[in-house]
């Protein structure tokens, strides 16, 4: 009968809501991806790694010689809000590219502004003991 069915269904989706509610979503690990293009952007990357883990940044890297397609997946598997994309061309500017993982745009910052940007999408606020000393120097 409908009443059976009705029934049936409405343990269902009382069962679904116990479940969501017993697992809460996972907090992502990192807020941060470093993704490296090119062998100089490798090597820079693991400055760039120490010293935003050295401010309190939650940041991960792929060490692989990976392709950027690869590594924006990885991003995604890991729910970071934000990739930092180091290329050959941002090493040479002394810039990097700030990728919002969620809408996917994306914006090239200098890198002696990096820390402003961060905290600014990502503690939503400005830090006023920022300095303006590259992050990472050019040889």
């Amino acid at each position: 009968s409908i009443w059976c069915v009705l029934t049936i269904a409405m343990r269902r989706v009382i069962a679904k809501i116990r479940e969501k509610n017993n697992n809460p979503p996972v907090q992502p690990m990192f807020d941060i991806f470093l993704a490296h293009l090119g062998e100089d952007a490798r090597k820079k990357i693991f400055k760039l790694y120490d010293m935003l883990h050295s401010l309190g940044y939650k940041v991960t890297y792929n060490i692989a010689k990976t392709g950027l397609k690869q590594q924006l997946e990885l991003a995604n598997k890991l729910k970071v809000r934000l990739t930092l994309i180091f290329g050959e061309k941002e090493v040479n500017d002394n810039e990097i590219l700030i990728k919002e993982m969620e809408v996917g745009a994306q914006e090239s910052v200098p890198l002696k502004k990096l820390q402003k940007e961060l905290d600014k999408r990502l503690l939503g606020r400005e830090i006023s003991q920022v300095t303006d000393a590259p992050l990472v120097t050019k040889k």
